[in-house]
């Protein structure tokens, strides 16, 4: 028997999260946690929505990076705010508090 690697199922995105990671290290998905994904078709969808005819591949792929590194910063600076309390759980209290210093 041959040890092949298994072809992604990702298709490429650097920002979807891998379920069989967590499959693979015993985790569960609890019953709160939900999945959210950044689709190049959702993206794509909303740049067109605002007025945009004809939405370029890189146009889109790069603004869903932009948008990954920007919601990667944000999360950083949150959590610092956790960490300074001593917490281990980032709120939504967090978020919004650094989203309205980033405004």
């Amino acid at each position: 028997m041959s040890m092949m690697a298994k072809p992604s199922k990702k298709g490429g995105n650097k920002w979807d999260d891998d379920d069989d990671d967590n499959a693979a290290k015993g985790k569960k998905k609890g019953k709160a946690e939900k999945k959210a994904t950044l689709t190049y078709a959702e993206v794509r969808r909303i740049m067109k929505s605002v007025g945009g005819l004809i939405v370029e591949e890189d146009a889109v792929n790069y603004m869903i990076d932009h948008v990954v590194d920007h919601i990667k910063a944000l999360t950083a600076d949150a959590l610092k705010i956790v960490r300074k309390n001593d917490r281990k759980k980032l709120t939504r209290d967090d978020v919004e508090l650094v989203v309205g210093i980033k405004k």
